[in-house]
């Protein structure tokens, strides 16, 4: 929508339009970048625990990496559809159903409303707490199993 009804928009609201365009392409150019460093200090930060590179090292490094994929994407289109796939139709699902299943029944739930209690207090007392370890450990997982399914086709009998 932003790059298709958008620019549509701004031209139809004539000399002002295009100017608030260039406005909000500019603003909307500022929260990527800003967001990409976000994204950029995960891998930075554990190559710098884990491995011991200097910051500088392992920034640039990560960042020369991001920039030679985005190239590669930006000059193969179809990739971009393999990506999608990849990442939003499997990835997405798989980690949201691995983070339920290791909040569940690996930390468990019970030391995880502990640790929300630091920063709600009375939340063990609350009716949230009641009702969170189920959603956790059964009706998240579930509908997340299911809209994976579903997404890959699994589930494509059923709706014949």
């Amino acid at each position: 929508l932003v790059f298709d009804t958008l620019p549509n928009l701004f031209h139809i609201m004539g000399p002002a339009g295009i100017i608030l365009g260039i406005f909000f392409f500019i603003l909307l150019s500022l929260a990527a970048l800003t967001s990409t460093i976000s994204l950029l200090e995960v891998p930075v930060a554990y190559l710098v625990d884990e491995w011991g590179i200097r910051r500088k090292r392992a920034t640039i490094g990560i960042a020369l990496f991001g920039t030679i994929l985005s190239l590669m994407v930006a000059y193969n289109p179809r990739s971009i559809e393999i990506l999608v796939k990849i990442f939003l139709n499997i990835g997405l699902p798989i980690g949201g159903l691995m983070i339920c299943l290791f909040l569940g029944f690996v930390w468990k739930t019970r030391l995880a409303l502990q640790e929300l209690e630091k920063g709600r207090p009375r939340i063990l007392t609350s009716s949230f707490a009641r009702i969170w370890p189920l959603f956790v450990k059964i009706l998240c997982p579930a509908t997340i199993l299911l809209v994976f399914l579903n997404t890959i086709g699994a589930l494509q009998w059923l709706f014949l």
